[in-house]
């Protein structure tokens, strides 16, 4: 009995201490393990760290790069006309700006006045152009008719939208009336134009026979002629006159400064100059036309 509660013992010690060693290697196995776990997790954190700092750094390298071509556009704006004047005299813009935001409107823009102002003076050229068509020459030509207006159920309107106008020689003008019951009013219109001639029709065309001018009617009609260009250049100088104060009253307003001042007037004179020329240009070859025989 004694011996084989000595060995019971002794086995009893061994499973107590293989339960320990079992113990012990599980402990160390789950701790292994966790940790690993936490080296893992913490790894992916800082590859996702690492991985931000490489996009943001590669962002940071792409402005840096940009930088260069940004400062040379900058540096090319600087560079212009405009931007350099302004730097040079900022008094003049501060002071157009402060007088524009008080009175609530808009700073003038003076390049569009100029445009504004050339249109107008192009308006008169067209003007005279219409007025040049109806002196006759002497000669047969349709677009003396260009402005004569017809009585048309109770409307003025241009004989051309009524009527074709031909002109089959040198001394003859046909007017065909579209509607044959408005011959009667077409030849009244041309006679009430005062054209210098005398309209005739055959019950379903109007004839106007261009007489050939005298030298004295000539003459007449080149002073016609003459003042036709002289009303043309009273129109135009007046435009002018409109601009030039225009521009001094900004000035006198602080809204331009005194050599934008001066380079306005200039630029419209200019301008004036070119249209009056076109003007004497537009007489000289009228005249001569007349004075052709």
């Amino acid at each position: 009995l004694t011996t084989m509660a000595g060995r019971t013992h002794h086995r009893f010690q061994s499973y107590v201490f293989f339960a320990l060693f079992v113990g012990i290697v599980c402990v160390l196995s789950i701790n292994s393990f966790s940790s690993d776990k936490r080296m893992r997790l913490g790894t992916g954190v800082l590859t996702q760290k690492a991985s931000t700092m490489s996009m943001r750094a590669s962002g940071v390298s792409q402005c840096a790069r940009s930088l260069p071509l940004r400062r040379n556009m900058f540096s090319q704006r600087l560079s212009s006309p405009k931007i350099q004047y302004v730097v040079s005299n900022p008094a003049p813009v501060l002071i157009a700006f402060a007088a524009a935001a008080a009175d609530g409107e808009e700073a003038p823009d003076f390049d569009e006045k100029m445009l504004e102002t050339e249109e107008r003076m192009r308006k008169s050229i067209t003007s005279l152009q219409n007025s040049l068509m109806t002196v006759s020459t002497g000669r047969a030509n349709p677009a003396m008719l260009d402005k004569v207006q017809v009585e048309y159920y109770g409307a003025p309107t241009p004989i051309r939208q009524l009527a074709g106008i031909t002109a089959p020689n040198a001394q003859e003008i046909i007017v065909d009336p579209y509607d044959k019951s408005a011959l009667g009013d077409v030849e009244r219109a041309i006679f009430q134009a005062n054209l210098g001639v005398t309209p005739s029709n055959d019950g379903k065309i109007i004839r106007i026979s261009i007489p050939m001018l005298t030298e004295d009617r000539r003459k007449e009609l080149a002073k016609s002629v003459k003042k036709f260009g002289e009303d043309a250049k009273v129109s135009i100088r007046n435009i002018r006159r409109d601009t030039i104060d225009f521009i001094k009253k900004s000035e006198k307003n602080k809204n331009l400064s005194e050599d934008d001042s001066k380079y306005y007037q200039g630029e419209t004179q200019q301008v004036t100059d070119k249209i009056v020329k076109e003007v004497e240009t537009m007489i000289s070859t009228k005249e001569k036309d007349l004075m052709t025989l």
